[in-house]
This record gives structure tokens, C-alpha cells and sequence, in this order.
């Protein structure tokens, strides 16, 4: 082979390897056009990811808040019903005393009824008496 056969040769493979080199070239610019695209889907992700993660710290504000209202809430139902409890026993309490009051005053009646019941009884057992008497006098 003489030089010019080398030469030749050798310029074929350069330019096997340059056609590789720009074949190779073009399939990194296509991965790195892909790496760009995924790294800006990841951007646009991570961008909802954050906007997410504000709504749920935002929701859980509110739900703490709420929480907290809610307390108050129960409290205030709770010292709400000890009220009411208190004024209904209260209100049993002087319910009972006036019945006893009542019960006490019908009873004094009773005991006048009787005695007035035992005095007409008495008073009429003497005119029977005194009825007798007169008619064996007569």
C-alpha cells in the first residue's frame, strides 16, 4: 500500500468517525432536549408540589383554628349544661318545698275538718241526749 492508499484510508475512517461523532452529537442534543423537558415537567411538578403543600398548611391552619373554636365551643356547652343542671335542681328543690308546704296546709285543714267534724259529732250526741231527756219528761 502506498501512502496516498493510507491516506485515503485513513481519511475514510476520519470521516467514519466524524459521521459517527455527528450521529453521536445528535443523539445527545436529543437526550439533553429530553433532559430539558423532563427537568421542566420536574419544575412545573415541583412548583404544584409546593403549591399543594400552601393549601395544606393552609388547610391545616384552618382546621386548627376550627379545632379551637370547637373547644371553646364544648366548654361553653359544658358550663352551659352545669347551668341549666344547677337552675333545674334549683328550680326541683323549691317544686319539692312548696309541695311540702301544701301537703303541710292540707293537712292543718284536715286536722280542722276533724276537729270540727268531732265537735258536730259532740254537739250532736248532746241534743240527742238532751232529746231523750226532754221526751221522757214530757
Amino acid at each position: 500500500m502506498n501512502n496516498e492508499e493510507k491516506i485515503l484510508e485513513i481519511l475514510v475512517q476520519m470521516q467514519t468517525n466524524i459521521t459517527d461523532l455527528k450521529s453521536g452529537q445528535a443523539q445527545i442534543r436529543a437526550d439533553i432536549a429530553d433532559l430539558r423537558t423532563d427537568v421542566t415537567t420536574l419544575k412545573s411538578e415541583q412548583a404544584q408540589m409546593r403549591a399543594d403543600i400552601a393549601d395544606l398548611r393552609t388547610d391545616v391552619t384552618t382546621l386548627k383554628s376550627e379545632q379551637a373554636q370547637m373547644r371553646a365551643d364544648i366548654t361553653e356547652l359544658k358550663t352551659d349544661v352545669k347551668a341549666l343542671h344547677n337552675e333545674l335542681e334549683k328550680g326541683f328543690q323549691d317544686t319539692r318545698s312548696e309541695i311540702v308546704d301544701v301537703v303541710e296546709a292540707v293537712s292543718q285543714k284536715v286536722e280542722r275538718l276533724e276537729n270540727t267534724i268531732k265537735s258536730v259529732e259532740d254537739v250532736t250526741a248532746q241534743n240527742a241526749f238532751d232529746v231523750q231527756l226532754m221526751k221522757r219528761r214530757a
